[in-house]
């Protein structure tokens, strides 16, 4: 600062004192330090020249200088492109302190292809949070709004802004991620670059202007699945689906066609433990990243869009601990010396969207008998896949319990009907894929093991042609039981101990050990079989006044119904050098026998009377007064002889 000036001191005056000072102040910085608080593009301009457009910027004024500038036009561009003129009312620059601007204009509609593609990036940064460097010229300042004043137009013609278009806060352009279902196949082969399908990834967008799009193809989407923040895969082969594409909601859909899915080497772990939350828990979820390139015809120029995803998606989990899969169809098809071999439907309900082919799986089985549970056997799965929904997966069942006394209970029970809780699970060798041990090792579901429905009914009938003779004289009665083998593979019956009664009075044991089969689902007549009875006055007093009364019929032959409990011992799919060994306790009521007894005791008494001689002398007296055997065809007066018959038999001693 110079100047001549005069000063007065003690009433003098001294005049045309030179003055030359210079005094330092912080200018405004060509406008630097400007902060975007706002950008939008509210919507088309009229008659197809662009886009209006709104912009509030904050500009820092570190200088103690303040002004009203009024009314100030800028020019507003790219590296090179010319994008329009936005202008600010009631501008005024106070001192020391920010100043916001309120920018309004339009955004020219742009045809060179240099500018379109400055546009595209600027568009493409914006979307993705990164910023784009535009600049703000000055044209003109009225501070009236109706005049310029030339010192200040000029210094404001002369002034740049730098102009970083940065969204004040970050955008989420996607919305919404849906998918409709997740494909994987896994292989021993590639265990960490399954194959992944899709019928369709639909994702909902929301551009932040408001002007006109139409999307005319959506390529090279890169889709980076993360897990907990850790990068799991990149995935590059979706393609968009133009037709289930709804453009006009803003709705993009694609489909991904099978396609390996490498996942990083960095990631084994983390995409392990995504699979057993998947398959563990209720809810599970992997963050989305990535982009879509697209071609948009706008009100402002054909652009190449840049689409960014960023996005956490959450997603039903499949649990399988709290599923109970569902055992039927079960059918014994055969046997070696070691293992039953069972054929069975396993039903598991898939919730989640997952389809998951894991190849040959096996599994592991215990079951609960009378309240012990223990191993019975391994599940295989040729082909372990779990799609969407209900899923009938045919099993292969080795039933192999290492307990043989819980072999033969499960055994018995199964053939009684009888459903048993069970467990499946498995292991570390359960899987050939590696990248599924986790999932494996970690698996465990509730289930029940279905006896057969309705309980079979294992013996059919006996038949037995027998004399009172040799009832009384052997004990015993001779009888063929017709076998039926509920099995869809032989059996063989080798040991059978059985206790036979009727109306809950003892009428006799069973007790053979001989070997024969029975055909599968068939049914097989035994060997002659002996019913050892009782040989006691007792006995013979039951048969003459209650079992003889009630059954009259097998005088002459007729079915009675007895009750039976048997322990048989037997093998599955062969004899006992080939089948599989198991124990049967078996109980059957009503058991249909035909029997048809001779009663000709003449020879029986007269024998039992020469025994009685030689111990108690003379008894021909009492056979006399017995008389003659009756006709077995009035058989109440025959049930009279009879029981005296038994009475001169049976001495009082050997009652």
């Amino acid at each position: 600062m110079t100047a001549k000036i005069n000063v007065s001191v003690l009433g003098r005056t001294i005049k045309d004192l030179n003055l030359d000072k210079k005094v330092s102040l912080n200018g405004l910085g060509n406008f630097s330090n400007l902060k975007i608080l706002a950008f939008d593009i509210p919507s088309d301009a009229p008659n197809g020249a662009g886009a209006l457009v709104t912009i509030e910027a904050s500009i820092a004024n570190t200088s103690p200088i303040g002004m009203s500038l009024g009314t100030m036009t800028l020019d507003m561009g790219l590296q090179t492109a010319y994008l329009g003129q936005v202008v600010a009312k009631n501008v005024t620059l106070i001192g020391g302190q920010p100043t916001v601007l309120k920018l309004e204009g339009m955004i020219r509609k742009q045809t060179d292809p240099a500018a379109l593609q400055e546009l595209s990036a600027m568009i493409s940064n914006y979307l993705a949070n990164k910023p784009t460097l535009a600049y703000g010229k000055g044209v003109s300042v009225l501070p009236d709004g109706v005049n310029s004043v030339s010192w200040i137009t000029a210094a404001i013609v002369a002034t740049k802004l730098s102009i970083p278009l940065l969204p004040p806060t970050p955008l989420n352009v996607i919305k919404k991620i849906a998918i409709k279902d997740l494909n994987l196949v896994m292989t021993a082969q590639q265990p960490w670059s399954p194959t992944v399908s899709s019928s369709g990834i639909g994702a909902l967008f929301q551009l932040p202007f408001n002007l006109s799009l139409n999307i005319t193809n959506i390529w090279d989407p890169v889709f980076t699945l993360g897990y907990h923040g850790k990068a799991l895969t990149d995935i590059t082969t979706a393609v968009w689906n133009q037709t289930n594409s709804d453009m006009t909601h803003n709705n993009i859909s694609f489909t991904l066609p099978p396609s390996p899915m490498a996942i990083k080497d960095d990631a084994h772990n983390a995409f392990g433990d995504f699979l057993v939350e998947v398959t563990q828990q209720d809810t599970t979820g992997f963050e989305i990243l990535g982009s879509a390139k697209s071609t948009a015809i706008t009100s402002i120029g054909n652009v190449n869009i840049n689409v960014p995803f960023n996005t956490t998606l959450a997603l039903q989990g499949i649990n399988f601990s709290k599923l109970q899969p569902r055992i039927d169809q079960i059918v014994v098809v055969g046997a070696t010396v070691d293992h039953m071999i069972i054929n069975a439907t396993v039903n598991i309900d898939n919730p989640s969207i997952f389809a998951v082919e894991a190849g040959p799986a096996t599994l592991y089985i215990d079951a609960t008998v009378k309240g012990v549970s223990a191993y019975i056997g391994d599940v295989q799965l040729p082909n372990l896949t779990l799609n969407p929904g209900t899923n009938a997966l045919q099993a292969i069942m080795l039933f192999k319990p290492t307990n043989l006394a819980f072999r033969d209970n499960f055994f018995t029970e199964y053939i009684l009907g009888t459903d048993c809780s069970a467990s499946i699970y498995g292991d570390a060798n359960s899987t050939p894929v590696a990248s599924l041990t986790p999932i494996m090792t970690a698996l465990k579901m509730s289930t029940a093991v279905p006896g057969m429905h309705p309980p079979p009914k294992i013996i059919i009938e006996g038949r037995g042609n027998t004399s009172v003779g040799q009832v009384m004289g052997q004990h015993e009665i001779q009888i063929q039981v017709q076998v039926f083998n509920p099995l869809a593979t032989q059996l063989w019956i080798h040991e059978l101990s059985s206790n036979v009664t009727w109306r809950g009075f003892p009428f006799g044991n069973i007790h053979i050990a001989q070997s024969f089969p029975i055909r599968p689902s068939g049914i097989d007549t035994s060997p002659l079989l002996t019913i050892q009875i009782p040989n006691t006055f007792q006995f013979w007093t039951f048969i003459v006044t209650q079992f003889l009364p009630a059954n009259l019929g097998v005088l002459t032959g007729a079915y009675v119904y007895v009750d039976l409990t048997a322990v048989i011992m037997v093998t599955i799919g062969g004899n006992l050098d080939t089948g599989y060994k198991a124990g049967l306790t078996y109980g059957q009521k009503d058991v249909a026998a035909y029997l048809k007894i001779g009663f000709d005791l003449t020879g029986l008494i007269r024998r039992r009377m020469v025994k009685r001689s030689e111990v108690y002398g003379d008894v021909m007296r009492e056979v006399e007064e017995l008389g003659p055997e009756p006709s077995r065809e009035n058989g109440e007066e025959y049930l009279v002889w009879l029981a005296k018959a038994i009475n001169v038999a049976f001495p009082e001693s050997l009652r």
